[in-house]
């Protein structure tokens, strides 16, 4: 399989699951086409479903914030840049 056919499938894969999410009752976020590096995932999922909100890339980690904060009422877990991942053994 050459690897323009292997992206597309996986483009289509995802931009399926997103439409499942979706029909689930879920929240469909999918970054700005126009922002984006590579314009082909965020148009598949456009295309697959009505997305909810059409975001700069920069703006899904803020918006994902928010989510946690007005279901959770605390402020999400950060990590200090020092410290690995957990389960992550750097040695």
């Amino acid at each position: 399989m050459s690897w323009v056919k292997t992206f597309h499938v996986r483009t289509d894969a995802t931009a399926q699951g997103l439409a499942r999410i979706k029909e689930l009752g879920g929240v469909a976020v999918v970054q700005d086409p126009r922002a984006a590096e590579r314009r082909e995932m965020p148009l598949a999922a456009l295309a697959a479903t009505n997305a909810d909100l059409v975001l700069p890339l920069n703006e899904i980690g803020l918006f994902l914030r928010g989510c946690w904060w007005r279901r959770t009422r605390r402020i999400p877990p950060t990590r200090r840049r020092s410290q690995p991942p957990r389960g992550v053994n750097m040695k």
